[in-house]
């Protein structure tokens, strides 16, 4: 149970990354956010990882989303992400490797934004 919840977690996430950025809500984040937040508190050693998606669900509830901002913490989650890699299970390990490639290319499609699409939403 604990392997489907988790595999279908990754999925729903790599689709929303790798998703249209205009049509992006900021619901669909905070609630990426906390469930991964969720998931990860229930596991060891995820502390700075658990940190980072508080600071991005922090900033994506914000009157005023920084883009560069989002697209920081979107990096340092890529980055740690793949840090985590070699402690994860084999199960786990493809779907972490798209994870990482979906989070990398959403921080790259952030860096030609010059505001945040879901901010659109927001006016």
């Amino acid at each position: 149970m604990v392997q489907e919840h988790s595999d279908k977690l990754i999925d729903v996430t790599i689709d929303f990354l790798d998703g249209n950025l205009n049509t992006a809500l900021p619901a669909d984040g905070a609630s990426l956010t906390r469930d991964w937040i969720t998931a990860l508190k229930k596991e060891d050693g995820f502390d700075e990882l658990i940190t980072a998606l508080q600071a991005l669900q922090q900033e994506l509830a914000s009157e005023s989303t920084q883009t560069s901002r989002v697209r920081e913490l979107v990096k340092k989650l890529g980055e740690l992400t793949a840090r985590a890699m070699p402690e994860a299970a084999d199960l786990y390990y493809s779907a972490l490797t798209d994870l990482v490639r979906a989070l990398t290319s959403f921080g790259q499609r952030l860096a030609t934004e010059q505001q945040l699409p879901i901010n659109k939403h927001n006016s």
